[in-house]
């Protein structure tokens, strides 16, 4: 079966990669490069040594991975690009049974057309109470430590909205820092793959998400100084109770 995964270009990313390679054999990747998790309009000294805390944590936890080591044609993409021609027809030219996304902008048509209920996401919240960008960490903001999580669904025309495949929750412990909160949830997606392996070799049906359940949608915009001190601030009065 032939498979093409869309992802971002850092090592998180590339962990991913090498995961999904390993049960699918993947015939081709694109890169899109990642914008950061903070918009311009939004840095301040706090968000920014949030940032590069990111990074080092992300490497600490994948820093061993790269695209590289993978023996895949790749496409490395402005950010922003993933829609264009361009990238629809190398996809195409690949042929792909199934399309892979994880980390990358939002998909469009012709793609979403073409390949519908064939492009599964891997999504770092749990839909349908968290979608958009930073999906675990508004949930530190609003103290609902429960709805940490990540989403394999199948796209549609709506952000995260999509019919669900599978959902997993980390194993936290109460030190846990912002950061290792994100990084396990991406490490854990190691074992959960099997689960897409097992839901495409047995024709299995995607659940349709519950539009009657209070549903948080979050932009880039959303997130800034005040609400990084909030998750903050939550995780040092013990939210995660393990």
């Amino acid at each position: 079966m032939n498979s093409v995964l869309l992802t971002g270009s850092n090592c998180r990313h590339a962990f991913y990669a090498n995961q999904i390679n390993k049960v699918f054999n993947l015939c081709g990747i694109v890169v899109e490069k990642k914008r950061d998790q903070v918009s311009s309009t939004n840095k301040t000294h706090f968000t920014i040594e949030h940032q590069n805390n990111r990074e080092a944590y992300e490497k600490k936890y994948f820093g061993d991975f790269s695209f590289d080591s993978l023996k895949v044609d790749k496409m490395k993409i402005k950010s922003g690009n993933i829609n264009s021609l361009n990238v629809f027809d190398w996809i195409c030219s690949k042929s792909p049974n199934i399309i892979f996304v994880y980390g990358t902008s939002i998909i469009k048509d012709p793609l979403l057309n073409l390949y519908k209920n064939r492009i599964i996401n891997l999504h770092l919240g749990l839909s349908p109470y968290y979608k958009g960008s930073a999906t675990n960490i508004w949930p530190i903001v609003n103290k609902q430590p429960e709805c940490i999580g990540a989403t394999f669904h199948i796209i549609n025309e709506k952000v995260d909205a999509g019919p669900i495949i599978h959902q997993y929750r980390p194993i936290l412990k109460k030190t846990d820092t912002i950061h290792d909160i994100g990084n396990k949830t991406i490490r854990d997606s190691e074992k959960e793959i099997m689960k897409l392996y097992h839901f495409i070799k047995n024709e299995q049906a995607a659940h349709p998400q519950d539009n009657n359940i209070k549903s948080y949608v979050y932009k880039k915009n959303d997130f800034n100084e005040k609400s990084l001190k909030t998750a903050y601030k939550n995780l040092r009065k013990k939210l995660i109770g393990i």
